[in-house]
């Protein structure tokens, strides 16, 4: 009898620790929309009885990892505008099952355009550097967050070609923002804050 229970929980643990990998396209910008929106709503906005609040939350673009996403949001009846980074990944615990974790991390209208101006200017003024030296980095922090911009190969159609990255470091995340991503981003949240 022991060993009939004993085999039966090695199979339950074996068939626990070993289902699919968690594919992180899975988690998307509809998926950090959806769960955002409640970040917004209690830590941002603020949560008052029986008052009706409007907010616009547009979704600006994700990774293709989908581990970075980011969002804008407008609210005029409380004249708050802003900028979210979501943030997720994977884990294991020590038994091997895997965990998924997110959190979200609010930016005013004004340190939003000021993070995204600097990244965009480090970017541009580093491409000679870039261009010479596929090796070369360049870092800063800003409000306990290390942006890191670098080269790295990746996929143009079929042809492998150098593009630039942004790895954002907060918390006990380490993401990767692609430049197309954080163009995309870029260009939308200006739109949205006119």
């Amino acid at each position: 009898m022991k060993k009939i229970i004993l085999i039966f929980v090695f199979i339950s643990f074996t068939a626990n620790s070993q289902q699919p990998g968690f594919n992180y396209a899975g988690y998307n910008k509809s998926i950090s929309l959806y769960r955002a929106k409640e970040f917004v709503i209690k830590e941002v906005l603020g949560v008052e009885e029986k008052q009706q609040v409007r907010f616009v939350i547009d979704p600006l673009a994700a990774s293709n990892s989908g581990e970075l996403t980011s969002l804008s949001y407008v609210c005029d009846e409380k004249k708050i505008k802003g900028f979210v980074l979501g943030f997720f990944k994977q884990y294991y615990n020590e038994y091997g099952i895997g965990k998924y974790q997110y959190k979200f991390l609010n930016f005013t209208e004004e340190k939003a355009r000021y993070i995204l101006l600097k990244l965009a200017t480090l970017i541009k003024s580093e491409a000679p550097r870039f261009a010479d030296n596929p090796d070369h980095n360049i870092y800063f922090q800003y409000d306990g967050i290390i942006y890191l911009i670098y080269n790295d190969f990746i996929y143009s159609g079929d042809e492998l070609v150098i593009g630039t990255k942004i790895r954002v470091f907060w918390d006990e995340f380490d993401s990767e923002w692609s430049f197309t991503a954080f163009e995309r981003t870029r260009r939308r949240f200006q739109k949205n804050m006119k």
